[in-house]
């Protein structure tokens, strides 16, 4: 059933016969290569008869089914008929298969959510709530050696990168460099891999300043936009391990609002639990995306994981804290190894 998942968002027409999904001056019926054909919009009344629409997306809105009748229309699709559906009804056809099926489910979910038993029904409602407004995304960088087991690693950029929920874009990015003091001097695999160079970290400032700024930034930005903010990265590793090493290494307490996030690696594997990989390429891939930028540079890491929330808030996943640290006593003794390293 499946097909490349470059597919262009004309193929379900092409495939169903459906000439009358273009309205194009030339009376082509969207035949042609003309560039004034355009979709016709969907409007209520013709969802309301679904005469109009394709005899898959009519069998879908087929009035007196249940919401497991119309998920399983969904599951039994082809890709092409997914693709079909998405277009009738509106909404965006770019991603693979998994992605495709969880998006219409999600409609069908939204659309039918009072057809639903008391206890699902609250369930989806909560499932579509938006708690935070704003979303700040980030990706440490940090000194490496290849190949170093328990090297002490320091982090040496600190981007922000600030999404708004309502608007689904970003709004705000922050870069700031630290200057390492364990390791001062950067190997080259480091600045081959990350792309700092010597100079920016020798002419930035120390971790705990660059945290001080930081957290008037993100004051300053929760100031000038009215709502509630939360952290975000991808996984666990950002906030847990880098965060919490560098915080004892300088002898400073981690601020309490970087001990709470959103984790988005594991809202994503949620959604699709079927998806095997889910680093930063393979989620962007997921949703027809490609990077953009330079890999391990914090904040292009940053922005294409603020690419990937995004998408996630247009499937229905609710911008909210999944995450947080639990210093448990296996964690402290990594800490504690590292923090003797250092002394070393």
């Amino acid at each position: 059933d499946d097909v490349d998942d470059d597919v262009g968002d004309d193929v379900g027409d092409a495939v169903s016969g459906n000439e009358d999904a273009y309205d194009c001056e030339c009376d082509c019926s969207g035949k042609c290569e003309c560039t004034k054909a355009q979709p016709k919009p969907t409007d209520a009344k013709m969802m309301d008869t679904t005469a109009s629409l394709s005899p898959i997306t009519q069998s879908l809105l087929e009035k007196g089914l249940k919401i497991g009748q119309r998920k399983g229309i969904l599951n039994r699709a082809s890709k092409l008929e997914l693709h079909q559906m998405l277009r009738d009804l509106n909404l965006p056809t770019a991603g693979k298969k998994s992605v495709l099926l969880h998006r219409l489910r999600q409609y069908v979910d939204r659309e039918f959510v009072m057809d639903l038993p008391e206890h699902a029904r609250d369930k989806v409602l909560r499932q579509n709530a938006t708690y935070a407004s704003f979303v700040c995304v980030v990706d440490f960088e940090a000194t490496c050696e290849e190949a170093a087991k328990g090297f002490p690693h320091e982090i040496i950029e600190f981007p922000l990168v600030f999404v708004d929920v309502e608007k689904l874009e970003v709004v705000h990015k922050i870069q700031y460099y630290c200057q390492p003091t364990v390791n001062p001097i950067l190997s080259e695999f480091c600045t081959r891999f990350t792309g700092i160079t010597q100079e920016q970290v020798d002419a930035a400032d120390p971790f705990p300043i660059v945290l001080e700024n930081v957290l008037k930034d993100i004051a300053d930005f929760k100031e000038s936009h009215p709502g509630e903010l939360i952290m975000a990265c991808d996984g666990p590793w950002d906030f847990r391990d880098f965060l919490q090493w560098q915080c004892a290494a300088c002898g400073i307490s981690p601020p309490s609002s970087m001990e709470v996030w959103m984790d988005i690696r594991k809202a994503f594997k949620k959604t699709f639990p079927k998806q095997k990989k889910t680093n930063v390429i393979a989620m962007l891939s997921s949703f027809g995306l490609e990077f953009e930028g330079s890999q391990h540079s914090g904040l292009d890491d940053s922005v294409n994981i603020a690419n990937i929330l995004i998408s996630l808030l247009k499937e229905g996943v609710s911008p909210v804290v999944n995450s947080r640290f639990k210093t448990s006593e296996a964690q402290s003794r990594v800490i504690e190894k590292r923090l003797n390293l250092q002394r070393q």
